[in-house]
């Protein structure tokens, strides 16, 4: 437990990194720079109609394999399809199933990891360089 908050508390602290790098540019630029990595979370099963359910977005991290989202967007009990990370566009959507790797419901958040080619990953400023 103390390594998964740990981890979550890193997480945080390289958002509030980000958010101060990306604060330095123009927000056309920063809207560029972080479109190809926001994801949608949700579920997909083929025996319903819509057959995707978005609940919400997420962005991909690390190796371009996870990606981080809010705990309440993951939080789906009732919902009886596949969690799914979806990317591309309406024509176009590619939906991949993905699995939880981490909660952290206190802090609101969640680690998933999805296998397949990688997406994007969102470039994230160093902590140490902000503070």
């Amino acid at each position: 437990m103390y390594l998964l908050s740990r981890t979550f508390t890193l997480m945080c602290l390289l958002w509030v990194s980000l958010s101060s790098v990306l604060a330095k540019q123009p927000f056309a630029d920063t809207v560029a720079l972080i479109k190809p990595s926001i994801v949608g979370i949700g579920s997909f099963s083929r025996t319903r109609q819509p057959a995707r359910k978005l609940w919400g977005t997420g962005f991909v991290v690390a190796d371009g394999n996870h990606v981080i989202t809010n705990w309440h967007v993951i939080d789906k009990p009732d919902d009886d399809g596949l969690l799914s990370v979806m990317g591309g566009d309406e024509r176009k959507a590619e939906i991949i199933s993905a699995r939880i790797i981490a909660l952290d419901k206190r802090r609101d958040l969640a680690l998933l990891r999805f296998d397949g080619p990688k997406k994007p990953a969102m470039k994230i400023a160093d902590a140490t360089a902000v503070i």
